[in-house]
């Protein structure tokens, strides 16, 4: 859509310009609820810093750098010792002639922003303190949680908000801690419609926050509520139609859902680059009468978090494939990377989900459920068979990345990505059998073995670089090639997750069977990629099981021993020669061996043909060219 970077530019120009030389913004308090035209009443809190910092943290404007850093340090100056908040700047005359409680409204937004901006500042020390903090709050042992951090009892004091748990909910999810009796609380005000809330008068607002955390079983029910809402949306203010954009995309919208609210916020923007204040929450009231509050700054901030997550929503959606039968699994993750909050991690699992469409370019990592439960005959929920393919995506993408830290070839940034789909994995293959000990026994198995490869790799399969030759003390023992499959044992969850699932329509001696046709495949795939990688390999000082090979007969053949070292660069000639003399016909046929067995174990478990033909032809193919093409390779060489 036309327009939005300038827009975003604008808006961020605008936001700079209005910051507080301690990093705070000013925040208005009108006594008219739809009009902030001739409020004079000014204020200065630590709420709307906190929720401007989490609304800018989904952008890469470089000219908003200078802003967050302003408002990190603006809220780490107004904490308690005790990590909490007040809804005042502490330094501010409102906070000695208006005087509130700590609250824990305020508090875990600044927590939330925190988290995401300096995670180095929230310790362990921090975190225990946050729990004293919930102890004294809590209505019941694990929430939900009263408002204010006070010991007085006085009734006003002593109420409990959807809004303010859902703070603290998002905060904690953050840690990776969900707390069940929010989610109770959510589901009912979701199930009953109730956003009402003592302290903010627009249900908007609590579709904002309940949407940061909330994605369970109640939804999609939430999502008709909001699209409800917004029908008219030319009466709602800028404010109200950034929050609805913001909570719709986070619902799972897709992003042309949302296009022609995007496209009104544009042309609301003011020439400044800001867009109006309107009522967000309430104020002190003055002299008997209400009064609300709300801030340029603030709804500026809002309108720049919709523009960015829509900018992100569609990047996903154009890199998306629409394949069928599992168009639904695909919209499913990318709807759930475009929930992350925070942009850096959003950004790099993007990248991990569009290498991700492009490995899978001839959908057999998506489809294996359906091709197992098309060749064993099997009949299997549709949802089952999905969840079992977006355990299947989100554990390739783990997988892959973690070899390529392995192989040194990843840089630490892709690490918190990797884990982030490593979580989503365990998280998909609980919910899709939760009850079928058997196969979650089977996941702990595969999952300890591929731990169990990679750190044997790690610790036998690597050189030493000393100037130019490369020193191995000694080559790997790679047996049976064992290793070749339990490093890449993750593969086979999800087609024996079919076969789990298909419960009295399998046998336990067929299950063995496809555990064995699956091992079997799983050493021709690695054999397969080794003859094609052990050269470049070896040059990163990873030695792999076909490089073993070429490595022990270039020993022999000169006498020398590998513990003296090897340059790689002066015997490349040599080894290419004992590679495709010797080495490359002793590979082929035993991934022709291993893709046979592949074949025998699966006819043995009574599947039809299908699914070997659909994993093994790559494999197949390869090895008879390899082999065509071993006369003009060695010609090649030869003249060289």
């Amino acid at each position: 859509m036309e327009g939005l970077t300038r827009a975003k530019q604008r808006a961020s120009t605008y936001l700079a310009s209005v910051q507080l030389p301690n990093g705070g913004f000013r925040s208005l308090s009108s006594s008219q609820i739809n009009s902030f035209a001739t409020a004079t009443r000014e204020y200065e809190t630590t709420f709307f810093p906190s929720l401007i910092l989490s609304a800018l943290q989904g952008s890469g404007a470089p000219e908003l750098e200078q802003v967050r850093q302003k408002l990190t340090a603006f809220l780490l100056a107004q904490k308690s010792k005790a990590w909490t908040w007040n809804y005042w700047n502490r330094n501010s005359n409102a906070y000695r002639k208006l005087p509130y409680p700590d609250d824990l409204d305020c508090s875990f937004c600044a927590l939330a922003s925190l988290h995401r901006q300096v995670p180095e500042a929230l310790t362990g020390r921090t975190l225990a303190a946050v729990a004293k903090v919930l102890i004294a709050c809590e209505t019941t042992p694990g929430g939900p949680y009263k408002t204010w951090h006070t010991t007085s009892s006085a009734t006003e004091w002593q109420d409990v908000d959807l809004v303010v748990n859902s703070n603290i909910a998002y905060f904690l999810q953050l840690e990776d801690i969900e707390l069940p009796n929010i989610v109770t609380m959510t589901e009912a005000a979701i199930r009953r419609r109730r956003f009402t809330t003592p302290y903010y008068p627009s249900q908007f607002a609590v579709f904002y926050f309940v949407t940061r955390w909330y994605h369970g079983k109640s939804l999609a029910l939430l999502r008709r509520h909001i699209m409800d809402s917004v029908r008219l949306p030319k009466k709602l203010s800028s404010l109200d139609i950034s929050l609805a954009i913001c909570s719709l995309l986070r619902a799972g919208v897709t992003p042309n859902v949302v296009t022609p609210l995007v496209k009104l916020l544009l042309r609301r923007q003011a020439q400044d680059g800001s867009w109006p204040a309107a009522t967000f929450s309430l104020d002190p009231s003055v002299r008997g009468k209400v009064h609300y509050a709300g801030a340029a700054s603030l709804t500026t901030a809002f309108c720049l978090e919709a523009i960015q997550l829509y900018e992100d929503a569609r990047q996903i959606v154009e890199a998306r494939p629409v394949p069928s039968p599992y168009q639904l699994v695909s919209e499913r993750i990318s709807k759930r990377v475009m929930t992350i909050e925070q942009t850096d991690l959003r950004r790099e699992v993007q990248l991990l989900w569009k290498s991700m469409l492009a490995q899978d370019a001839d959908k057999e990592i998506g489809l294996l459920p359906w091709l197992v439960a098309e060749a064993g005959q099997l009949t299997v929920g549709e949802s089952i068979l999905e969840q079992l393919a977006a355990a299947n995506l989100w554990g390739w993408m783990a997988y892959t990345t973690y070899d390529n830290f392995f192989d040194e070839q990843a840089t630490p940034k892709q690490l918190p990505a990797a884990i982030f789909c490593m979580r989503r994995l365990l998280v998909t293959l609980h919910e899709t059998l939760p009850q079928n000990a058997a196969f979650q026994h089977t996941v702990s198995t595969i999952l300890e073995r591929m731990d169990a490869a990679n750190s044997w790799e790690l610790a036998h399969c690597r050189g030493k670089f000393e100037g130019q030759k490369l020193i191995i003390k000694q080559l790997p023992n790679y047996t049976d090639y064992w290793q070749l499959a339990d490093r890449s044992l993750g593969h086979t969850i999800a087609a024996l997750g079919v076969l789990h699932a298909a419960g009295k329509d399998i046998k336990a001696s067929q299950i063995r069977a496809v555990e064995t046709g699956l091992r079997h495949y799983l050493i021709a795939r690695q054999l397969h990629d080794d003859a094609h990688d052990w050269q470049a390999d070896l040059e990163l000082g990873q030695i792999n099981a076909v490089a073993v090979r070429v490595l022990r007969r270039w020993s022999r053949m000169n006498g020398r021993s590998l513990t003296e070292g090897i340059d790689l660069s002066k015997e490349a000639e040599q080894l290419q020669r004992i590679m495709w003399e010797r080495i490359i016909v002793t590979v082929c046929a035993q991934v022709q061996e291993h893709c046979q067995a592949t074949r025998s174990a699966l006819t043995e478990a009574g599947f039809t043909t299908t699914l070997a033909d659909r994993l093994l032809i790559r494999l197949e193919r390869g090895a008879r060219e390899a082999l065509a093409e071993r006369e003009q390779t060695l010609a090649f060489i030869k003249a060289f």
